[in-house]
């Protein structure tokens, strides 16, 4: 969890602001890493004598959303509102039951298992999950013949060498960013057959939830403390009781049974806010009003124009919203009466035509692994 001091922001009438941006970076959703970006505007100056609902409302009751209240908890702040448009606490965080299983539609990845403050969340609840091993095999799509040398993973992995070596350089010369199609492109790697092709989606697309062409040579870098963190292996959520079992834990430190201060149900239509007041409009006709307003929804949410902000964003922020943008990952689970596969993590199926059903992953047990907090 990252926050960032107010920053001064002098408006063109001489108005002072004081406007500070919290950012969890909790890997979550329904992709394999999700980036919570909490808007939250402060506004002082506002007078005294005005009616307030609240100090502090929460948009939103998501991991972020609740975590925000669990920090204004812990700082002795217990003057907010969570307000949510559906029936739960969660937001992209929810499981249902397959075949006897819980499986996740949401959430199921834990993004780097050291210097992850959700990884220390799970140690602390118990929650159970998989780390990540990385073994993998690659097998001919239409003949399911071993293919995993074929793929060259070697000569890739010596590519993305070269790429991140020219990638310091262009950053010590300030030479512009180049993708890692580019990168890779320069340093030799032309993945020409199905096998080089499925190799290359394993540690690109499957990692990063885009085609080389989209990522920034300078991922890797900004991504240290997460994914590429020493011994940051990635646990894969496996708990019965779900996910979202470690959402409610947070919760419940601060919220009460019944607590009045979690608003289910609500959904926001507007949001109009001035130097004295944030007040916001909801589905069910009511207006409610505070002194400040943390916002926690998706980007996804904030891009699609469901909400009306009556008082219109700073440029910069419109700017960051729709330059930071979401990633689909398709999950299919399916159970057989009887395992016929290999023993690795992961199975790639080389296919002709790029992304075709191309990464399998292998929940049995049979794979060796070494469960959290074992």
């Amino acid at each position: 969890m990252a926050f960032r001091q107010p920053i001064k922001i002098k408006e063109a009438e001489g108005n002072t602001q004081h406007i500070a941006v919290i950012m969890l970076l909790c890997q979550l959703l329904s992709s394999r890493c999700f980036l919570f970006v909490i808007l939250f505007p402060v506004l002082v100056g506002a007078e005294q004598d005005f009616h307030y609902d609240t100090d502090v409302l929460i948009l939103g009751a998501g991991i972020s959303g609740i975590a925000a209240a669990q920090t204004l908890h812990k700082a002795g702040i217990e003057d907010f509102i969570i307000l949510e448009g559906a029936d739960r606490i969660g937001g992209r965080v929810k499981e249902v039951k397959f075949h006897g299983t819980t499986i996740e539609l949401g959430a199921n990845w834990i993004q780097g298992i050291k210097h992850n403050p959700l990884a220390t969340l799970a140690k602390k609840y118990g929650l159970q999950g998989k780390i990540e091993v990385g073994s993998y095999i690659v097998r001919d799509g239409n003949t399911g013949a071993n293919a995993t040398a074929k793929g060259h993973l070697d000569k890739f992995n010596q590519a993305r060498a070269v790429m991140e070596k020219m990638r310091d350089e262009r950053r010590k010369k300030k030479e512009e960013d180049i993708s890692w199609r580019v990168g890779l492109r320069l340093a030799g790697w032309y993945p020409s057959t199905p096998e080089e092709v499925v190799t290359e989606y394993g540690q690109a697309d499957f990692e990063y939830g885009v085609p080389p062409k989209y990522i920034s040579s300078r991922t890797h870098m900004r991504t240290h403390c997460s994914i590429h963190s020493p011994l940051g292996k990635q646990m894969f959520v496996t708990d019965q009781r779900g996910f979202i079992f470690l959402i409610e834990k947070i919760a419940e430190e601060f919220l009460r049974k019944n607590d009045s201060r979690l608003k289910l149900n609500s959904r926001v239509k507007s949001i109009m806010y001035d130097d004295k007041k944030v007040t916001v409009l909801t589905n069910n006709g009511h207006n409610i009003t505070a002194k400040r307003a943390l916002i926690t929804f998706s980007i996804g949410v904030l891009k699609s124009g469901q909400i009306k902000f009556i008082s219109d964003l700073p440029p910069w922020k419109i700017q960051v919203i729709f330059q930071l943008n979401m990633i689909l990952y398709t999950k299919i689970f399916l159970k057989f009466p009887y395992t016929f596969w290999d023993d690795e993590e992961y199975i790639y199926l080389a296919f002709k035509h790029r992304g075709y059903y191309p990464a399998w992953q292998n929940l049995c047990d049979r794979v060796k692994r070494h469960y959290f907090g074992q």
